[in-house]
């Protein structure tokens, strides 16, 4: 049984999309589950920290993570400056900054959420 190279490249690139669509929808999940709770919790979820209440130490949890390269810690951060949570000030700018180094990780909520704020015009 042949089968033609443009089925084969049709077949390839359904296959491609499909596994983007999945990764990209398992990630909103992920973060949209998360969506109420508080900066400090999801950080203690991060690192498995107690941080309930402890904005201080919730900070130095995130900030050491996006040092060490974790996109997830760099979207939290950026979570945190544009929402001003675990008391530090809201800033678009500083968003958009941790919302950048975590796209350049091939983060695919951050690429969105820049997406969303161009969009807004911030």
């Amino acid at each position: 049984m042949k089968i033609s190279a443009k089925k084969l490249i049709v077949s390839f690139l359904v296959l491609i999309i499909s596994l983007f669509l999945l990764i990209y929808f398992h990630s909103l999940i992920l973060f949209y589950k998360t969506d109420n709770l508080s900066s400090a919790q999801i950080a203690g979820k991060y690192k498995g920290y107690d941080v309930s209440g402890d904005y201080d130490k919730a900070q130095k949890v995130l900030f050491k993570g996006a040092e060490e390269g974790n996109d997830t810690a760099m979207i939290l951060l950026g979570y945190s400056y544009y929402y001003g949570r675990i008391r530090l000030q809201q800033d678009y700018q500083q968003a958009m900054q941790w919302y950048l180094k975590a796209a350049d990780k091939g983060n695919i909520y951050a690429m969105n959420t820049i997406g969303d704020m161009y969009v807004e015009g911030l």
